[in-house]
């Protein structure tokens, strides 16, 4: 296939460049986890109850338009952009955590 050689390495720095900014970080100290654990707190206080334990996926990619989409069950995608703005991202995650949580 053409262009695939060039997809698989752009993967692999982007996956290793996201691994770094994680260790660096600390994923329990970004301003995106946060966003999510205030979205979920948010829908616990909407159903007067903690939410039963779910899984959800999130797959960030460099996407060229902004948005967060199902892509299965239990994942959704979302561009760097959106998952970066939290208040945004936040708001965004309402309607998947109504359908998990």
């Amino acid at each position: 296939m053409v262009g695939l050689d060039d997809a698989r390495t752009w993967a692999d720095v982007v996956h290793d460049s996201y691994d770094t900014r994680v260790v660096e970080a600390g994923a329990e100290n970004t301003e995106w986890h946060m966003a999510l654990t205030d979205a979920v707190a948010a829908r616990e206080r909407e159903l007067g109850r903690q939410a039963e334990p779910f899984e959800l996926r999130i797959e960030v990619l460099p996407l060229t338009t902004a948005g967060i989409w199902w892509i299965a069950d239990s994942a959704i995608a979302v561009d760097e952009a959106l998952r970066d703005n939290s208040a945004l991202y936040r708001e965004a995650l309402r309607p998947f955590l109504e359908r998990l949580v």
